[in-house]
């Protein structure tokens, strides 16, 4: 889904997967997709949810690179702050000035409060605490805000089958499943389930791309495959006639 680069692409993936699945398309980021039945969904709403799932894994290839030892400018190249005056406000925003939906203050003890996007249905604003915010906490808190924010409403949780087990309290274990009938929500809960695996994510060799890392692949696409291997050989002739 992130790999998605263009009008072609999507419609290609759109005949194979379906709609996204949103009755409404919210206005901003920040709120999360009314999940429901569609007959069409413009344009605008793919690029916008292809845009947010390739940001959410750079952002979490840029905290696994980190966490490393890799020298990373999380705030500079993904994340940014934006002061409000005077109200001392902190806007939280993506590196294309797009806001995430958080704000921090500093209140008189010298703690600084983050203030989340409302849990979908209601008017309450999350309120975390943060005693010492640094650009990585920020952006773990801004991974697992949006991924929260996009799977309220998409997935169902259900259990499989019931097995006797000796050795469980109820004497009976429950099998887990969750279901979505929504695409978006799917493509979500896959980066969810990415993110929590610790599975690695890396750049497409060509355009840059975020993928995550199976096998040897190294590129998004056989397109930006064929088109390295074409300007390898471009810069070994001129190298050779040199």
């Amino acid at each position: 889904f992130a790999n998605l680069k263009n009008l072609e692409d999507v419609n290609r993936f759109a005949g194979e997967c379906g709609l996204l699945g949103l009755s409404v398309v919210p206005e901003s980021l920040c709120d999360p997709p009314a999940y429901g039945k569609a007959w069409f969904e413009p344009l605008s709403a793919w690029q916008q949810h292809i845009e947010n799932v390739r940001r959410l894994m750079l952002l979490y290839r840029a905290l696994s690179r980190w966490k490393r030892g890799f020298d990373v400018e999380i705030e500079e190249r993904l994340l940014r702050m934006e002061s409000v005056e005077p109200f001392k406000i902190n806007n939280l925003q993506w590196y294309d000035g797009k806001i995430t939906g958080i704000q921090f203050r500093e209140d008189n003890a010298g703690l600084v409060n983050a203030y989340l996007p409302a849990i979908f249905g209601t008017t309450f604003v999350d309120t975390v605490t943060l005693e010492r915010p640094d650009e990585y906490s920020l952006a773990v808190l801004v991974l697992a805000v949006h991924l929260r924010q996009n799977l309220q409403g998409g997935i169902n949780l259900d259990f499989s089958k019931i097995i006797p087990a000796r050795d469980a309290a109820i004497g009976f274990r429950i099998g887990e499943t969750r279901s979505t009938p929504y695409l978006l929500a799917a493509i979500y809960y896959d980066l969810w389930e990415l993110i929590t695996d610790n599975r690695p994510v890396i750049r497409c060799g060509f355009c840059g791309l975020p993928l995550e890392k199976t096998g040897r692949r190294e590129y998004c696409n056989d397109a930006c495959k064929q088109t390295a291997y074409r300007k390898r050989q471009e810069k070994t002739k001129k190298g050779g006639s040199n």
